[in-house]
């Protein structure tokens, strides 16, 4: 596989953000407690679909999940994962696989920022959607109210962190960063490339960092790979410059602790032909 980089930065779409009871979009960020996700209730999914919803509600320690309706298994799957600080301070990804089965679902404490996925592949033909309810517990998160949650769907442009208007980022941080294929649909013959550029992070230790995610599909199951025990995914104050591709859906969580803020990273994001 070979291409060439050629970015224009005409700026970056955002699926929603949403502070209603009931979504039907493919995909967002939810902020409010007692949330509902329904998609495509009635409707059969379309082959190769990617949705991905973020759901991070001020003051929640964790979430129940409520399955209302889970449409026909045909070639499609509903996931769910939590990402949070544990005892130690260390990031965790902890995913729960496929959400089938109907009737409430305690996740783990804390589980600070919940990820559902929705993949289908190329044999949908009687596959359906779904309706979930979000519930937060409240309790003591540590995460910092300037953490943010962005879906990215668009073909190309940057992001800056801390946005404008914030010279640094904020202590005690989880912001998630998920860039999906254009359209929300998959398409084999096309590559997501994410770029990482350093302004600045705390020191060289490892205290503030970036972690990398991708969603690896196979056999018809789908997951979160990455680990912070691999250098390739993890970044620190002393890397400068560092590129991803995949030719599905890329998660960049930053974290950071609770001192000596920096001026933070940009992110350049293009949707480019194999």
């Amino acid at each position: 596989m070979r291409f060439t980089i050629t970015l224009f930065l005409l700026g970056t779409f955002f699926v929603p953000i949403f502070s209603q009871s009931t979504i039907s979009t493919c995909g967002g960020v939810i902020n409010t407690s007692g949330s509902t996700i329904s998609y495509k209730l009635f409707d059969l999914i379309s082959k190769n679909e990617r949705c991905v919803w973020t759901v991070r509600v001020a003051n929640a320690a964790t979430y129940t999940l409520n399955v209302v309706r889970m449409g026909s298994w045909d070639g499609r799957e509903v996931t769910g994962a939590c990402i949070s600080i544990d005892s130690e301070g260390k990031t965790e990804v902890y995913q729960y696989g496929i959400l089938d089965s109907k009737g409430p679902k305690e996740l783990r404490n804390p589980c600070h920022i919940l990820v559902i996925t929705l993949y289908s592949g190329e044999e949908t033909s009687d596959g359906k959607g779904f309706s979930m309810r979000i519930t937060a517990t409240t309790g003591s998160s540590r995460v910092s109210s300037n953490s943010r949650q962005m879906v990215v769907n668009h073909e190309e442009g940057a992001i800056q962190h801390p946005p404008t208007g914030r010279s640094e980022y904020s202590d005690n941080e989880i912001s998630t960063f998920i860039f999906i294929p254009p359209t929300n649909f998959y398409n084999s013959k096309r590559v997501t490339l994410v770029t990482f550029v350093m302004n600045s992070l705390e020191g060289t230790s490892c205290y503030d960092y970036v972690l990398v995610y991708k969603l690896r599909t196979k056999d018809r199951d789908s997951s979160w790979e990455g680990s912070q025990s691999k250098d390739v995914d993890k970044i620190c104050g002393d890397t400068s410059y560092k590129l991803w591709a995949s030719d599905d859906v890329i998660m960049v969580i930053f974290r950071s602790d609770g001192s000596n803020s920096n001026a933070g990273f940009s992110i350049l994001h293009a949707d480019l032909p194999m």
